[in-house]
């Protein structure tokens, strides 16, 4: 990363909204493997106190009444609505958390994990 960053996708928090984003990272692109993601987030969702943002791709069954639960179709939806969702959550919803499931680094996945780890920060969940 550049010591003095020449544009704004190269700062380290770039787009990054005012609560905590913790990005659950899939192991692989398996099925087996995302159920587990799945399932890491949603266990840790029902632990949660507050009102927690949840950005999945494909519908997860989350719900709650503290749960504002926004649902992608694939990757490249998540791509397109990505900042929109998270600013959404942020500034609209004021959650005090977003739980937002990662995807498989192929294609536009790439673009969009290095993206979320850069608003994840420190909160990245394998």
């Amino acid at each position: 990363m550049e010591v003095n960053p020449t544009t704004p996708g190269m700062k380290y928090r770039h787009y990054s909204p005012t609560a905590p984003v913790y990005l659950f990272v899939p192991s692989d692109a398996s099925s087996a493997s995302c159920a587990r993601q799945r399932e890491k987030m949603h266990e840790l969702l029902v632990q949660q106190k507050g009102k927690i943002g949840v950005v999945t791709v494909g519908d997860m069954g989350t719900s709650g009444a503290d749960h504002v639960v926004c649902v992608t179709k694939d990757a490249a939806d998540l791509a397109h609505r990505i900042f929109a969702v998270l600013r959404m959550l942020d500034e609209d919803e004021h959650v005090d958390k977003i739980f937002v499931q990662g995807v498989d680094e192929s294609n536009e996945g790439m673009a969009v994990m290095n993206r979320l780890a850069k608003a994840a920060s420190h909160h990245i969940v394998c």
